[in-house]
């Protein structure tokens, strides 16, 4: 229920390049319900097969996590396909 999806193309942060990866972990939002959401770590470019890949091996994107500043390049893209989920990001 967890697994990683490694970025096609690295970054520049600073002049220099990153290889980037996301991990997705498949949560049961309530413990007295087997309702599945996924919790997304570190967003890469969000694809339509990539949405779709998601929500088919973890549920709807309920949360997005952006753990420091090189991590939130790609949280708009996320926040805006699912907008219902829960943005959590560093200030």
């Amino acid at each position: 229920n967890v697994w990683v999806v490694e970025g096609s193309e690295p970054v520049q942060w600073y002049g220099h390049p990153y290889t980037i990866r996301m991990v997705v972990i498949r949560l049961i939002d309530h413990p007295n319900e087997d309702k599945p959401c996924a919790w997304i770590w570190s967003p890469i470019p969000i694809t339509d097969a990539l949405a779709q890949e998601v929500e088919t091996k973890a549920g709807p994107v309920k949360y997005i996590c952006s753990p420091n500043k090189i991590h939130h390049i790609f949280l708009k893209e996320w926040s805006d396909k699912f907008p219902d989920a829960i943005v959590y990001a560093s200030p």
